[in-house]
């Protein structure tokens, strides 16, 4: 709110002037949502009624000469039409008419000259018919392969393959197995040496952890705010204070129903 000078009237107890109220957002006012209508001695200036006059500018400058707003191609003009067709009847006579006069075409059906059929049964012998003589019906029965009798002997077979004489299994013995085993584990000795990785990456102590371990803060702190400037989903956020100003929606609430 914008105050004017000390000149105007001069009344002390104006409702505005109380420290208690708290600050109003500026989109109050021009929202109407503010109480600067509570205001008796005339400082308090509402900033919704100053308008400022701001004259169209008349110059152009290198951004609007270049990126101006796209003009539509203009529609393609109407041709005039020379041609204009004639509505009434045409009775004359024309020379296409007067050569080719009209006549009508007489259909003639053409009568299907029928052929005589002769049945007649082809007795003669083709070629094919010679090379491959019809012998009649043939039995397969010497196709067929005779069925002998099964006779089972039911005798072990205890004579030794050639594939089991030449691939027998290989019975190791127990030194030679025990030789295998040590070969395999190996013997342990401690590493004098010390690769990068165990350079690099060395094993955290329960010592060093701690010192980088987030600690919870026992005291917290509230922060000041102003209840009415950060009304949105972020509220949650901001812990209120224990000093509280008015509210001047209420306020305003208030003075409305006094008012009625």
């Amino acid at each position: 709110m914008q105050n004017r000078p000390n000149t105007a009237m001069g009344f002390t107890d104006c409702p505005l002037n109380d420290s208690e109220i708290d600050m109003i957002p500026e989109c109050y006012h021009y929202s109407n949502k503010c109480i600067c209508f509570m205001c008796t001695c005339g400082k308090h200036i509402c900033p919704s009624q100053r308008r400022v006059i701001a004259t169209k500018h008349s110059y152009k400058s290198s951004y609007r000469r270049s990126f101006s707003r796209p003009s539509m191609t203009p529609t393609p003009p109407k041709s005039q039409i020379t041609y204009r067709r004639n509505e009434q009847k045409m009775d004359l006579e024309t020379e296409y008419m007067k050569k080719y006069p009209g006549f009508t075409v007489e259909y003639v059906p053409i009568e299907e000259k029928s052929t005589p059929r002769f049945n007649l049964k082809l007795d003669t012998a083709t070629q094919y018919k010679v090379d491959y003589p019809n012998w009649g019906p043939v039995d397969y029965f010497h196709t067929k392969r005779p069925q002998h009798p099964h006779h089972d002997t039911k005798l072990k077979f205890q004579a030794v393959t050639s594939y089991e004489y030449f691939y027998q299994p290989v019975k190791i013995p127990e030194s030679m197995k025990k030789m295998q085993t040590n070969m395999i584990k190996g013997s342990k000795f401690a590493m004098p040496m010390q690769s990068s990785s165990q350079r690099d990456y060395k094993k955290f102590s329960n010592d060093y952890l701690a010192k980088h371990e987030q600690k919870k803060v026992e005291e917290y702190k509230p922060l000041n705010y102003n209840p009415n400037q950060f009304k949105s989903t972020s509220h949650a956020t901001y812990v209120k204070s224990g000093s509280k100003k008015k509210d001047p929606n209420v306020i305003r609430k208030l003075a409305m129903l006094n008012a009625k």
